[in-house]
């Protein structure tokens, strides 16, 4: 993996990095969140690992700044803040995974590997699967042509669907995709979201997305309706 890491502790830094390109990762290290929003939207990443309490530019601000500039790469928040409220406002914001500090390399090499598993960011400009097209520049699904108003998990979830069209994915892939091995979400609050997503996918909806009793679902490249 190409990896980018925003942490202004050299020390933990260089351990992380040490860990990571020991395990034939590709480590881009930057110490300031100053210029680091921009760095990671101009350049190819496959995760970002961000500390929050940067000097300057908070890490939440750089959240904040590449969500806003469209860039969907995975983001994990290396933070020593453990409380729930600080946790949930960083995976509002569009953080991928949250781990508190201290922590355990090999969790954290098990984290990437997690939000990764959507697979890389792509560099194609349209992600195509049969009448369904992605723009994962700007964050938008179209059916037919038409627009569709999807929730910023709705459109992670089909794009997901998308990337793997034609392969069923259990339901921890698809959890672990969209929300992240850290989210605590119900049993149901997958199904209503595949509910939702496949309602906007209009009356052929359900034949797109179809369920895999017992495993996960599963994204046909064409509705088989008639």
């Amino acid at each position: 993996m190409h990896v980018c890491m925003v942490e202004d502790d050299i020390r933990l830094a260089e351990l992380v990095q040490q860990v990571l390109e020991e395990n034939r990762h590709v480590v881009v290290h930057l110490e300031s969140g100053e210029e680091a929003a921009s760095y990671i939207a101009a350049h190819r990443f496959d995760a970002v690992l961000l500390d929050l309490m940067l000097p300057n530019v908070s890490g939440l601000t750089v959240l904040k700044e590449v969500r806003r500039a469209n860039c969907q790469t995975p983001v994990i928040i290396l933070s020593a803040r453990d409380t729930v409220p600080e946790m949930v406002r960083a995976l509002d914001i569009g953080a991928d995974d949250y781990l508190t500090k201290p922590f355990h390399l090999d969790i954290l090499l098990a984290r990437l590997r997690s939000v990764v598993r959507r697979g890389p960011v792509s560099a194609t400009v349209e992600l195509v699967a049969g009448s369904i097209s992605l723009d994962p520049k700007r964050c938008t699904a179209r059916l037919d042509g038409r627009l569709l108003d999807l929730t910023r998990r709705e459109y992670m979830l089909l794009e997901t669907f998308v990337r793997r069209a034609g392969q069923v994915l259990t339901r921890d892939q698809l959890t672990d995709a969209v929300w992240g091995i850290i989210a605590e979400i119900s049993n149901n609050n997958l199904d209503v979201h595949i509910h939702s997503l496949r309602t906007k996918l209009g009356r052929a909806g359900a034949m797109y997305i179809q369920t895999v009793r017992g495993i996960g679902y599963v994204l046909h490249a064409e509705s088989r309706a008639s």
